[in-house]
């Protein structure tokens, strides 16, 4: 949660500090039709092993049955994938290639028009496994301890936006995608849900904020990947709120853009921003 103050000559605070222009935060959107991101998995080199948590932040624009946040374009590994409105599952080949699932069930409707946070973690060492929506823990299981991840078939190229390039393909937004090659911990997560990171963070190898707002690829900070973006275009969300006698506000993430023509000379307004994500 972010306190903004707004002064009557435009200006606006927030945290206590002055921010003299204010802009949109560009965001990547994703119309259900056109091509998935697509990161070349050369020699498996993205292919998972025994621990890995996975996050991302997301905005739904509709819902259809199976259509898929993030994944691999082969052997079934789909990250999020949606069955029903209140059912999100990750499904994960293991290294028998058996099937195993964290299963996000009678969540909250994701189709709300609200952003929301999701990570899976998934220990393999002590055969453990966790789900959790906007930091609340929705799902723990078990496996037997040393459970890898995977099969000695490749996976296919990482995508996001889409269970394969061309396939099962979500409409809406998405940000903020961290794979780590760690098993975080959910203080871990909740700790940085809301903070962008810098790519050099313990255990993190694949950082997408997706914020660059133009161009066709964009680098990954934490170990170099090129990610093409396919159909996804750059277009914010334009979350409105509206504030008494001092016209909308428009809220992207980090970002603020306001109309600030009808505030009163003088006059001091406080809001609770409470749009999620970074």
């Amino acid at each position: 949660m972010k306190l903004a103050r707004i002064y009557s000559d435009g200006k606006l605070a927030i945290k206590g500090e002055l921010i003299e222009k204010v802009k949109e935060e560009p965001l990547l959107y994703f119309n259900g039709a056109s091509q998935a991101v697509t990161i070349a998995n050369t020699n498996n080199r993205l292919q998972p092993s025994n621990t890995l948590t996975w996050e991302m932040w997301f905005k739904l624009d509709g819902f259809t049955q199976y259509n898929t946040l993030m994944g691999f374009s082969l052997n079934n590994f789909d990250f999020a994938r949606m069955d029903s409105p209140t059912s999100l599952k990750c499904h994960i080949r293991d290294s028998n290639g058996g099937a195993a699932y964290v299963i996000l069930e009678g969540t909250p409707s994701v189709y709300d028009g609200e952003w929301h946070h999701m990570a899976i973690v998934w220990d393999g060492i002590n055969g453990r496994r966790w789900g959790f929506l906007d930091g609340v823990q929705r799902h723990y299981s078990t496996m037997e301890a040393g459970t890898n991840i995977g099969s000695t078939s490749p996976y296919g190229s990482f995508t996001i936006g889409g269970a394969t390039p061309t396939s099962r393909l979500i409409k809406g937004w998405i940000k903020e995608v961290r794979l780590w090659q760690i098993a975080r911990t959910q203080q871990e997560i909740v700790n940085d849900m809301n903070v962008r990171l810098t790519g050099n963070e313990d255990g993190l190898f694949l950082y997408l904020p997706l914020n660059e707002g133009k161009g066709r690829t964009v680098i990954d900070k934490a170990s170099g990947y090129v990610a093409d973006l396919g159909g996804a275009i750059w277009q914010g969300d334009n979350k409105n709120i509206t504030l008494t006698n001092s016209g909308n506000m428009v809220v992207y993430g980090e970002y603020i853009e306001g109309n600030k023509n009808s505030i009163q000379s003088g006059r001091l307004e406080l809001i609770d921003i409470i749009e999620g994500g970074v």
